[in-house]
């Protein structure tokens, strides 16, 4: 029989940040053979639990003599998803220890282990961190979708429409370009950048037969209002105009799991002789790499 123990410097780092951690190895008696992975891991807890692994690597494969062993270990931080507690998820970050000296644990043998020592992944710095999107559906929100309803009945037209770049640091200003080509003239009387971030989740209900199926339910939204200004309000037929401004990105990573996602869109909105109203997908992640020994 064997102890296995885990500890990690310290609980909160960012990401691409090195994570140093020792495993204590208490034998009672000379063991054959173990062998000992180490990885990163993440729970996403709200309605269903997901689990996403990423690498594991080996930090001990062989003989353990009798006696107390002590097994470091280093890495990189994964790039996310960032520890978080919202209305309807909850992410965890855990340092994961399995060991394996084989056997079956409960027959008196060495069997298996497993430790989790859970960690905070922050955006950085570590410090005290500003509150996060558990906001409710606001009045900019309430106005966005009453004017969805209004523009199903305006007259609307083919354009080209691109957002550089499509990833945005997290808790960083960066500047950012759209670029909007109509297929026809027209004029804008009213132009509305917004990026938005909502966080979803599954919920299972049961129809009339009883058959279990599932939808996606809104949780909470996030509205941004950019300021974008294209230098004009009369737009030409196959001219490219190009808008500029800049977003400061919250601490709040896209992050999408089999019952639970947060995702982030650019919606640009034009009223006036012709309705334009689209959105494009963009993510929040720091560019950094996984986990790595």
């Amino acid at each position: 029989m064997y102890t296995l123990r885990a500890e990690l410097e310290r609980g909160q780092y960012v990401p691409g940040e090195l994570i140093r951690g020792r495993i204590k190895i208490i034998a009672e008696e000379d063991i054959e053979h173990m062998t000992v992975k180490v990885g990163p891991e993440w729970k996403v807890q709200g309605f269903y639990t997901d689990e996403v692994w990423v690498n594991k690597h080996t930090v001990w494969d062989g003989p353990v003599s009798k006696g107390e062993h002590i097994v470091p270990f280093s890495g990189t931080t994964p790039n996310g998803p960032f520890s978080t507690k919202g209305t309807n998820i909850e992410i965890k970050s855990f340092i994961v220890v399995d060991a394996d000296a084989g056997g079956i644990r409960f027959l008196g043998q060495p069997g298996k282990r497993r430790l989790q020592v859970l960690f905070d992944l922050e955006p950085g710095p570590i410090t005290e961190m500003p509150g996060h999107y558990r906001v409710a559906l606001n009045m900019v929100e309430k106005a966005t979708i009453f004017e969805s309803m209004l523009l199903m009945f305006r007259r609307t037209m083919d354009y080209k429409f691109e957002i550089e770049p499509s990833n945005f640091p997290p808790n960083e200003v960066t500047p950012f370009e759209v670029r909007f080509t109509p297929s026809k003239n027209f004029e804008a009387k009213n132009m509305r950048f917004h990026i938005i971030g909502t966080e979803w989740f599954k919920v299972p209900r049961h129809n009339d037969r009883g058959l279990q199926r599932n939808y996606w339910r809104k949780a909470t939204g996030l509205v941004i209002a950019v300021d974008l200004n294209f230098g004009t309000n009369n737009f030409e037929a196959g001219r490219t105009y190009v808008g500029r401004g800049e977003f400061l990105a919250p601490g709040v990573c896209s992050a999408s799991f089999s019952s639970n996602r947060f995702e982030w869109v650019a919606r640009l909105q034009f009223v006036g002789d012709y309705t334009i109203d689209h959105s494009e997908i963009i993510s929040v992640n720091p560019p950094l790499s996984p986990f790595s020994l």
